[in-house]
């Protein structure tokens, strides 16, 4: 009977440790994979993008193909508008005396021929203001004109997002670096995304500048933070690759961090660089000039891939930009575009690999 009982006492001692080996394991598990769903996992399938700059005159396919050969998978489509000045609330657009590529027609047209070369479009209207003020600048005061300016843009907006649901654009960018406006009115872009989203079944992003991109209301329904990308990297003239690579560092802690706090992916709406001197001082600087330095274009892009791309909080980048021969601005080699340079030998390799 002893021998009996002390059996029984093995068997349950044994029984206890195993229950209690398997509840350790199941714990293990848990924590394993709840420690997977904590970090953000990387951005799979990166939009690899190119702004297309609105040709002047209808064109053929021929942009688009070599666009894609360079392994980009999306373009940009700018329809441009137009305001008089910074106090103007009259935006004109769609007008008979705008180039091809920023009337109905046109943007209907390069969509539907992107999408048969099997590549995706972001749509991104943009606003220019004649006297060349900077679209940012633009705060009216609360009153009659701000209300006559949010009426007419919105008109101009919800007219090509309705373009960009009927030919299917994957993505609609809902303004472009109008910071003075999204600070003075936040209820206006709010309200904005709401009537774009009875629209318009894609993804929505809105690019901001680099310095602001935190005032927009992103959690009112996009799906991007859409970021214009000229952040400061060096203020040396002709920079070594290192120098460019250690820019990044004090973006990128910020980026990410935002990204995980609104858990939302980053797009960078824009992203380029001239190739001159100095240009990564102020990236964003356009001004024609300079001393030539293909060098600094290429280690800007060098930079990018290497410290930025596999980054997971990064959805992709469009890069600016491409040119139809109609108006390439190539001829002046310190401009933005990769076209002809040593550095879209970079984009390509880079694009192609990945």
């Amino acid at each position: 009977m002893l021998q009996v009982q002390k059996t029984f006492d093995e068997d349950i001692e044994h029984s206890a440790r195993k229950l209690g080996f398997q509840r350790l394991c199941f714990t293990l598990i848990c924590l394993i994979f709840l420690g997977c769903l904590s970090v953000k996992p990387a951005m799979k399938e990166k939009i690899k993008g190119m702004a297309l700059e609105s040709p002047a005159k209808k064109m053929d396919a021929s942009p688009l193909i070599e666009m894609k050969e360079m392994g980009c998978d999306y373009i940009c489509i700018m329809p441009y508008s137009f305001m008089e000045d910074l106090e103007s609330t009259k935006i004109r657009y769609d007008v008979s005396w705008q180039w091809w590529g920023e009337l109905s027609e046109g943007v209907t047209e390069i969509i539907n021929m992107t999408h048969e070369q099997g590549m995706k479009v972001m749509l991104k209207p943009h606003l220019w203001i004649g006297d060349g003020s900077y679209t940012g600048l633009i705060s009216i005061p609360e009153g009659d004109k701000r209300d006559s300016w949010e009426s007419e843009y919105s008109d101009y907006i919800l007219h090509y997002a309705a373009i960009a649901e009927k030919g299917k654009a994957e993505i609609f960018c809902i303004g472009t670096e109008l910071c003075g406006m999204v600070k003075a009115d936040q209820a206006y872009w709010e309200s904005l995304i709401v009537e774009v989203k009875n629209i318009y079944s894609g993804k929505l992003t809105y690019a901001a500048n680099w310095d602001t991109f935190k005032e927009f209301p992103w959690k009112s329904g996009m799906d991007y933070v859409g970021i214009d990308a000229y952040f400061p990297l060096t203020k040396e003239n002709v920079p070594i690759l290192a120098q460019v690579k250690k820019g990044w560092e004090p973006w990128k802690e910020q980026l990410s961090s935002y990204s995980d706090s609104i858990k939302m992916p980053i797009l960078f709406t824009e992203i380029g660089y001239r190739s001159v001197d100095y240009a990564l001082k102020e990236p964003w600087e356009q001004a024609k000039g300079g001393t030539v330095s293909n060098d600094t274009q290429t280690m800007a892009y060098e930079a990018f891939f290497h410290e930025v791309w596999n980054e997971p909080w990064l959805a992709g980048a469009f890069i600016w930009k491409w040119h139809t021969d109609s108006h390439l601005e190539r001829k002046d080699e310190t401009r933005f575009t990769p076209q002809g340079k040593p550095a879209m030998e970079v984009l390509k390799q880079e694009f192609l690999k990945r």
